[in-house]
């Protein structure tokens, strides 16, 4: 198979990256399309508040709430983004906090599933943290299809061997291997992407985004974790290619978020 690389950070939006993707998770996963009863996203994502409860703190949420909805209207904002989530996402169990207050601010989300692929959970006691949670998971799930895990990885993308150990931008309780350093870096590209994507959108709802917090927490993530990978990550042929699509859409990213300044 035949790959440009350099296309696959960045959701395009044709939908090239997601098709290769598609083909990897297929290789890696055994992955298959397969949605039964799906009931979100023009019918191609199930919502699900079955059976999975990763803190006694999360409670099921009904697929009624209004933060879903509301979640939409944002995601819908990052078009190439959307139509990705309804080609790699399967299922996303939905949970609310029972310790949020009104206006509460923030997700929590992770993917579910072991060796399966598409599946993530994701809060909704925010609306823009439960879409926030759902691109970056999706984050996750990209790499994951092409074999880099946190912890090992093929020789497919990265070059660096796994007990080599780095800082990361997002963990800091210890020193992470190249796999776990790139995670977080792209995943939280994701995230910073979706909102800056979004803040033109400004309905009562969505009051609370006329705060740039999130998204300079999220430019000084990216920052450091660009930093780090740029100097210390060794790449394949292919995986060069790759970084240098994500450095691209990283200073477009960024040259967006200084504009706001």
């Amino acid at each position: 198979m035949t790959v440009e690389w350099a296309r696959l950070a960045q959701p395009q939006d044709d939908g090239y990256d997601t098709r290769i993707i598609e083909e990897y998770a297929a290789k890696t996963y055994q992955w298959a399309r397969v949605a039964p009863a799906a009931n979100w996203l023009d019918g191609a994502v199930r919502l699900r508040n079955d059976d999975f409860q990763p803190s006694p703190d999360l409670l099921p949420a009904p697929f009624d709430h209004p933060n879903i909805i509301l979640g939409e209207q944002y995601l819908r904002r990052w078009p190439a983004m959307c139509a990705q989530v309804q080609r790699l996402l399967t299922d996303i169990w939905v949970c609310d906090w029972r310790l949020a207050g009104p206006g509460g601010r923030g997700c929590f989300c992770g993917t579910v599933g072991g060796n399966g692929f598409g599946m993530i959970f994701s809060s909704v006691f925010d609306p823009v943290g439960f879409v926030e949670g759902i691109v970056h998971e999706l984050g996750h799930w990209k790499l994951h299809a092409l074999g880099i895990h946190f912890e090992e990885w093929d020789d497919l993308i990265i070059a660096n061997k796994p007990d080599e150990l780095f800082v990361s931008s997002i963990r800091k309780d210890k020193l992470r291997p190249m796999g776990a350093v790139l995670h977080a870096h792209y995943s939280y590209l994701n995230v910073l992407a979706l909102d800056l994507a979004a803040l033109p959108l400004r309905t009562d709802e969505f009051e609370h985004q006329g705060d740039l917090s999130n998204i300079r927490l999220n430019v000084e993530r990216t920052l450091e974790g660009q930093a780090t990978i740029e100097m210390n990550a060794r790449w394949t042929d292919a995986g060069a290619k790759f970084w240098k699509g994500a450095q691209a859409w990283t200073e477009q990213l960024l040259s967006q978020a200084r504009s706001l300044a």
